[in-house]
């Protein structure tokens, strides 16, 4: 990356490099029968759209159905927190999303960075799909494996996007782990 100092009037060479506190972990949590299952689950629509995206996410409902998924990527989030990234009094969010894009679908860069939130999580539910990857930067472009049943598990404030989906619907699930609000100020 170029760019121009104004006090030193010269032009000066950045280069960016990867940071190796930036942790990208994936892990198995659900077989291929299992993630067939879960597309399978009932949903609802969210009340609201997010940036980029024209339709709505959907939500698994919170029922008896769905409560071994929920309790499954609880547990695994919050061992991947434990081992990775250490952070306290951390809980599931709420809702998890079922989010399907479809053919010429995409997500442009953006990050996840909500007030409270500590760990974002996707999760690959099927790969018939050409396109549609996943990259992230962390001083360097990452592109997390393509595989389903696995979690991917990132800090919210990394830049990550979708490429557009070619051919077929590539469905995730999508969660966060949430913790409190950090205080920056004495009252």
């Amino acid at each position: 990356i170029r760019f121009y100092h104004r006090t030193i009037k010269k032009k000066i060479l950045v280069k960016l490099q990867p940071n190796q506190n930036y942790k990208i972990i994936q892990r198995k949590v659900f077989t291929p029968d299992e993630c067939k299952k879960i597309l399978k689950s009932e949903v609802t629509p969210a009340g609201f759209t997010t940036y980029n995206h024209m339709r709505k996410l959907n939500l698994l409902e919170r029922n008896d159905n769905n409560k071994w998924l929920r309790d499954r990527i609880e547990k695994e989030l919050f061992l991947i927190n434990k081992r990775h990234f250490g952070y306290r009094d951390v809980y599931l969010q709420n809702d998890i999303g079922l989010r399907v894009y479809k053919k010429s679908e995409s997500y442009i860069w953006h990050t996840d960075n909500f007030a409270g939130q500590r760990l974002s999580m996707s999760l690959l539910l099927d790969d018939d799909f050409d396109g549609g990857d996943m990259s992230m930067f962390t001083g360097d472009f990452v592109m997390p494996k393509k595989q389903v049943g696995v979690m991917t598990v990132w800090q919210p404030f990394l830049f990550h996007a979708v490429d557009e989906v070619t051919r077929g619907e590539r469905p995730v699930l999508l969660t966060f782990l949430q913790g409190p609000r950090f205080e920056f100020f004495n009252k």
